[in-house]
């Protein structure tokens, strides 16, 4: 999937780059070979994945939500599936818009729900995946999310997906569900469950005029 992030950062600048929430930086590493970036930060709350790092890339040990302008500002930001993991994913994207350099972009790569019904249910059993997820997106709440923060999409892609659950052994059977627009595509392989999901690549830049009515909808674990 990080082919997506390098089309869409095709025939840009991509200047100094943000990889937030980076791990080990392995996304920024393969926009490194397939792009040319002026310089790489890598910012992560795993000092492990951030000690895994290739040569040449700063480090930064902290939340996203606690960046500031004495972090730096950037031509070109990643967050590649890292929204569900904050407390709010608007306050991080709102923060990370503010710190783009004028006509920098964002680029948020995240694998969302095919509708509201499929992401209470996968919300639900966020902990399959990662204990630490707070949020399943649909992709009309995350493109709500983005104008919230003030940010307007550029460009983007959905690419279907099928996502690797590893369920509770009570829960193995769970194998179909009814969604707002029919059933969810699944199925059973040994202990795992692979569920048919989307993953949305958005490039996103700063917008100010934005900003809907209302908060986006989502699904909270």
């Amino acid at each position: 999937m990080a082919k997506h992030c390098r089309d869409l950062l095709a025939g840009r600048r991509v200047g100094k780059l943000l990889d937030a929430g980076g791990g080990s930086g392995a996304l920024a590493a393969y926009v490194r070979r397939h792009l040319d970036p002026e310089s790489i930060t890598v910012v992560d709350v795993d000092a492990a994945a951030l000690a895994e790092t290739p040569a040449g890339m700063h480090t930064r040990l902290s939340r996203i939500e606690d960046l500031s302008d004495a972090d730096g500002r950037f031509d070109t930001i990643l967050a590649r599936q890292v929204l569900h993991y904050v407390a709010s994913a608007v306050d991080a994207l709102t923060l990370l818009r503010k710190l783009l350099l004028p006509g920098g972009v964002i680029y948020v790569g995240q694998i969302v729900a095919p509708d509201q019904s499929a992401a209470r249910w996968l919300a639900e059993r966020a902990s399959w995946a990662s204990p630490t997820r707070h949020s399943v997106f649909t992709t009309d709440a995350l493109l709500s999310l983005f104008a919230h923060a003030g940010l307007g999409l550029e460009r983007a892609v959905i690419a279907p997906h099928w996502q690797r659950l590893k369920p509770t052994a009570q829960a193995i059977g769970a194998t179909t569900h009814a969604g707002d627009n029919g059933a969810m595509a699944m199925h059973a392989e040994d202990d795992v469950i692979h569920v048919r999901v989307l993953w949305l690549h958005c490039l996103l830049v700063a917008d100010e005029t934005a900003r809907p009515g209302g908060m986006p909808r989502q699904a909270a674990v």
